[in-house]
């Protein structure tokens, strides 16, 4: 009678303990994205992600943990700094957006839409 009541109770807390299909979020895809970081003078291929937020705010995050919130800008071809006290610049450079904000520099592809 123990055993099968200790089984019930086992499957019951199982059957609680939540997991991928009941609504945890999912993992955010990333994209590796060029950039140059902390006043670095060259460009690095691996040394930056790039997350799409809803509204077409992205995420920059650095190898470092740093990270920079960009959201388009109204022009649909530079971007603006979504939170902080530094101003964003932005230039098309070939199939990329060159985004600078205080020491640190990103290439962001232009998607085809």
């Amino acid at each position: 009678m123990r055993r099968g009541l200790a089984l019930v109770s086992f499957l019951l807390l199982a059957s609680c303990s939540g997991g991928a299909e009941q609504g945890e979020p999912e993992a955010v895809k990333a994209d590796t994205i060029t950039c140059a970081v902390n006043g670095a003078a060259e460009f690095a291929a691996e040394g930056c992600t790039l997350e799409r937020e809803a509204q077409g705010t992205v995420i920059v995050r650095h190898a470092d943990g740093g990270f920079r919130r960009l959201r388009p800008a109204s022009d649909g071809r530079s971007f603006e700094a979504a939170d902080g006290a530094d101003k964003a610049e932005s230039a098309v450079v070939g199939n990329a957006v060159e985004v600078s904000i205080a020491t640190d520099r990103y290439r962001i592809p232009i998607e085809a839409k």
